[in-house]
């Protein structure tokens, strides 16, 4: 069960849950406050759809398969990982779209396909991340500085 986990969330589940690395399947009250304790939590109907008509989840490739369904993990910048849910993926892509769906210098971008996980590569050129911040903080970054155009390269490459 170890390979699962990095070691800040070992350490996190040996302190909250005595005795988790001897564990051959938890329940599913278990599995949910696991993934409560390394802050990917995922919401008991998902966690059901895995476990099927199983009151345990066993702790090898159905764990595995509940921690995919739980976090995507991205390679940040000096090779740091990032943890974020689906849930938040799908919601943060739906509030763009419906926020920037009729932005001009956005048209292009989007809508974004949740599907696809298109919120990391479409807003690599910057435009959607200075509209987003001009959503939050009005004329944060003026209009006429943002870079526009087709060629624009992305900013992590």
């Amino acid at each position: 069960m170890d390979k699962f986990f990095s070691e800040e969330e070992l350490e996190l589940l040996n302190k909250e849950i005595p005795g988790f690395q001897a564990m051959t399947s938890v329940s599913l009250d278990e599995a949910k406050q696991m993934l409560e304790v390394i802050r990917a939590p995922l919401p008991g109907h998902q966690i059901r759809e895995i476990s099927g008509a199983n009151t345990r989840i066993d702790c090898g490739e159905e764990l595995k398969l509940l921690l995919s369904k739980a976090r995507e993990k991205v390679q940040g910048l000096l090779q740091a990982m990032h943890t974020y849910s689906q849930a938040e993926e799908r919601g943060f892509t739906n509030w763009i779209n419906k926020q920037l769906g009729k932005d001009e210098d956005c048209k292009t971008l989007l809508p974004l396909q949740f599907e696809q996980h298109e919120l990391f590569s479409k807003v690599c050129n910057g435009i959607i991340l200075c509209k987003m911040v001009n959503l939050v903080q009005p004329n944060t970054i003026h209009p006429n500085t943002i870079s526009r155009g087709d060629k624009l390269k992305h900013i992590w490459n």
